[in-house]
């Protein structure tokens, strides 16, 4: 009987282990980053009362006769499934999707690992602005790398304490280089202006006079006519190409009264100087030219268009050809971070084919861009570098202007410039810590450069840890050494910013183990009993 009393002990006090694991699960229900225990059982030694003996050929074989010793506790193991996400949207609460641990150091630097990763930044020093990260319940210091003066990190050496450099600047740098991108319109010819016209003609016989028109064009044309209100129904004529000279003859009639034709109005008499009206409305200009699919050696200025009477040629209309023009604004900088301005224009010289000139506050600067047939750019030159004057004392710089992403289609000229390295003074203004730890500073010029990177450790067995309070574990023999890394790297898993991780305890099963450690306890108790009641029995059998 005291045998089964025993056996009956062993499983009360093993499922009150059992209950205790439950009842501390359920206690942390709501503790960040905590991860449930799991008890198993397993039996104790057994009593042999027979041994087991073979079979022959006359017998079969018995089995052993064993009555067991009780239970006791096989493992009490921690289950490091994924717990939920809660948003914060503080922005240096970080919290681990997949494995891995953050990693704390004491005061003694003795390492310790944690998945609550509810960091803030200490008071840091007031004489630097720079302040570290640490944890929030014990003021342990967040473990990673801190990046150089350019923004490297080395992830390769020892890790150490990391620190946000609050007061932190960025100094000015000069422009040097810009880049372009978007269209130059393909499909544009550019405008041709002209002069007021007025002709006048010296006439010394009364009657009809007859006066030739003459169109020279000191460059080439695809193509040219004259047009206008002309006198006896004439029709607009077209010249041919090149350079040939294009003749239009019409009568002037004398008499002011004609409405069917043109007028001469005579100032004085025969001898004085007429004034040739072509269609009698007295309008200056009713005689106008008209350049059609203009060439490409006409692109590049101004050109005339020679209109002459029978015996002079000191009468002209002047045309002024406007090229296709686009222009684009930049702000750049120079060493001190002074705002200069420089404007750039392009100009259309032949198809696929253009000049480009910097203007604004650079005092030189120009070259020329060429089209493949596809719109694609097929190259670029400076024929002077782009020099801009720097201001309050900066001495005055060059940039190199970069055309790689410039096309020519036959749509909207929107070419811009995409991007120049150049920026004025910039003090640290807010920071953010992304998805494989890094912590990025912005600054108040609009940059950004890295500050720091949060490490994180991987164990072979992180079951093997211990367990040290604070929802912190430590390496143990049989949990392998800390492999440390970068986050999304090796197995590890990625840090979600402004996020913590929920206790991965659940409710539901917690009870449902609660209620069969109970079940087991009392079933235990039960056999205790039982076997008191047979023990009392055997002692009456004295009476």
């Amino acid at each position: 009987m005291l045998r089964s009393m025993f056996t009956a002990i062993s499983g009360m006090q093993n499922h009150q282990v059992r209950l205790d694991t439950v009842a501390n699960n359920i206690a942390n229900i709501n503790t960040t980053g905590f991860k449930r225990s799991r008890v198993s059982f397993e039996d104790i030694l057994s009593q042999t009362i027979s041994g087991a003996s073979r079979p022959t050929d006359d017998l079969g074989g018995v089995n052993p006769r064993q009555v067991g010793l009780g239970m006791t506790v096989a493992s009490i193991d921690t289950i490091f499934t994924q717990g939920n996400l809660q948003l914060t949207g503080v922005n240096t609460d970080l919290a681990i999707q997949g494995d891995g641990f953050f990693i704390l150091k004491d005061p003694e630097d003795v390492p310790f690992y944690t998945r609550a990763g509810n960091f803030t930044l200490d008071a840091g020093d007031p004489t630097t602005g720079q302040s570290r990260l640490v944890n929030t319940s014990n003021g342990y210091f967040v473990q990673g790398w801190n990046a150089d003066s350019t923004g490297t990190i080395t992830p390769d050496s020892d890790t150490e304490d990391v620190i946000i450099p609050l007061a932190s600047t960025i100094e000015p740098n000069a422009t040097s280089n810009i880049a372009f991108a978007n269209n130059l319109d393909g499909t544009e010819t550019g405008e041709v202006a002209f002069s007021v016209y007025t002709q006048t003609y010296t006439e010394t016989v009364e009657g009809n006079v007859t006066v030739s028109w003459t169109v020279e064009p000191t460059g080439t044309f695809n193509q040219m006519r004259v047009t206008g209100e002309l006198s006896g129904g004439a029709s607009p004529q077209w010249g041919s190409t090149g350079t040939d000279t294009l003749t239009y003859t019409f009568t002037v009639d004398s008499d002011p009264t004609s409405a069917t034709y043109g007028q001469i109005t005579a100032d004085t008499g025969p001898g004085a100087q007429d004034t040739i009206d072509p269609d009698g409305d007295a309008d200056a200009d009713d005689i106008t030219v008209d350049l059609l699919n203009v060439g490409d050696d006409l692109l590049a200025g101004t050109n005339q268009i020679n209109v002459v009477g029978p015996d002079t040629v000191d009468n002209a209309i002047t045309a002024t050809l406007t090229p296709p023009t686009h222009s684009t604004s930049i702000n750049v900088y120079d060493s001190l971070g002074n705002v200069r301005e420089v404007t750039f224009t392009f100009t259309k010289t032949a198809n696929l084919n253009w000049h480009w000139t910097a203007g604004g506050d650079a005092t030189a600067g120009d070259g020329t861009i060429q089209f493949d047939t596809d719109g694609s750019l097929l190259s670029s030159s400076v024929v002077n570098a782009v020099t801009v004057t720097g201001a309050f004392g900066a001495p005055n710089f060059t940039i190199s202007p970069d055309f790689t992403d410039s096309t020519q289609y036959a749509s909207e000229s929107t070419l811009i410039v995409s991007n120049q390295d150049g920026y004025q003074e910039g003090t640290l203004s807010s920071f953010t810590i992304g998805n494989s730890g890094e912590v990025m500073g912005i600054y108040t010029n609009g940059l950004t450069r890295t500050l720091a990177q949060v490490a994180m450790a991987t164990f072979q067995n992180p079951g093997g840890l211990l367990k040290e309070g604070e929802n912190m574990f430590s390496e143990s023999v049989n949990s392998g050494i800390p492999q440390v890394g970068t986050a999304n790297s090796a197995g590890r898993g990625e840090i979600s910013a402004g996020t913590l991780e929920m206790s991965n305890v659940d409710i539901a099963q917690e009870f449902v183990d609660m209620i069969t450690a109970q079940r087991g306890f009392q079933a235990n108790s039960r056999s205790i009993t039982t076997s008191d009641e047979i023990l009392q029995e055997v002692i009456a059998l004295k009476r």
